[in-house]
């Protein structure tokens, strides 16, 4: 586990067999170097700068990723995401609820914790 100073995950995209990552209270702001580590199961990157999902919207087995702490609003890019079963959002800027039924409606098994309005900083999501 990474913990401290990371600011980018450049490079990581030279890691293609890579199944397990986390990245725990850095400074990640993008996802992008993630999209093409199509062997990616667990994604741990909590407290971090993260406002996008979409570059990992279509790693096909990812089964846990969890994002609590960071700035996301909008989860639609995972709505693909079939093989994810484990998703933890709490602390993120999420204003739009409806989201995770529509998560739901393709995969009925997805545990998602953090879904409430009432976990969210209102001073961060400004």
């Amino acid at each position: 586990m990474l913990r401290g100073g990371v600011k980018s995950l450049k490079g990581i995209e030279n890691m293609p067999n890579m199944e397990d990552l986390s990245i725990v209270d850095n400074q990640v702001e993008s996802l992008e170097p993630l999209r093409t580590l199509t062997k990616l199961t667990f994604l741990k990157l909590g407290n971090n700068k993260i406002n996008d999902l979409e570059p990992i919207g279509d790693i096909p087995v990812l089964t846990a990723l969890h994002v609590n702490g960071n700035y996301i609003t909008d989860i639609s890019p995972l709505y693909k995401s079939a093989s994810l079963n484990m998703l933890s959002v709490w602390g993120n800027c999420i204003v739009d609820l409806s989201q995770f039924e529509k998560i739901k409606e393709n995969n009925s098994d997805l545990i998602i914790t953090g879904n409430s309005a009432d976990e969210q900083d209102p001073a961060k999501c400004q």
